[in-house]
């Protein structure tokens, strides 16, 4: 009895030991998706306008704009030209303009030719259960979202100063 009943309780030990195992590499997945959505959403809002004296009054540069996203989403999670032409978005959750040419929407902007803001959304990622296919569990799709503001020319209380309270132009 006492054999039995070990070998039963092992067997409900490990089951629960291998979800948390894949449930723990799942939640670190998404933790990345969503660093590098983060990361790719500040990046294309920091390249859309230029910082020389002679530009400020350029229209947004939205080539360069998803260009930045695209190449820290490959530098921080891997993302393909072939991930972005499958990434898909509701045109619900989309922001209303999306750069023509750059073969995803997962990139939008909220106005042209002035945006202020950009929505990124990470390319939806497969990922494999180890423990979970044992029992036929084929995996967990993961993708992240991260929108980003810019106003450029505007004057912002500093958040960090120390001694003092100021603006600056950033």
């Amino acid at each position: 009895a006492v054999a039995v009943l070990v070998s039963v309780l092992a067997l409900l030990l490990f089951s629960i030991a291998a979800f948390v195992v894949d449930l723990g590499m799942a939640r670190d997945n998404r933790r990345q998706a969503q660093n590098t959505a983060d990361a790719a959403a500040l990046a294309a809002a920091n390249a859309l306008y230029a910082t020389t004296a002679t530009n400020l009054n350029a229209p947004g540069d939205f080539d360069a704009a998803v260009k930045a996203a695209k190449d820290y989403a490959a530098a921080n999670y891997g993302v393909t030209e072939d991930d972005w032409a499958a990434c898909a978005m509701p045109s619900s959750d989309a922001l209303p303009v999306v750069r023509p040419g750059t073969g995803t929407n997962c990139i939008s902007f909220d106005q042209s030719p002035y945006p202020n803001n950009v929505l990124v959304r990470v390319p939806l990622r497969k990922m494999p259960t180890l423990f979970g296919a044992v029992m036929g569990y084929q995996g967990l799709s993961i993708s992240a979202v991260a929108k980003a503001k810019i106003a450029p020319g505007g004057k912002y209380v500093c958040t960090f100063c120390v001694v003092k309270e100021t603006t600056h132009y950033l």
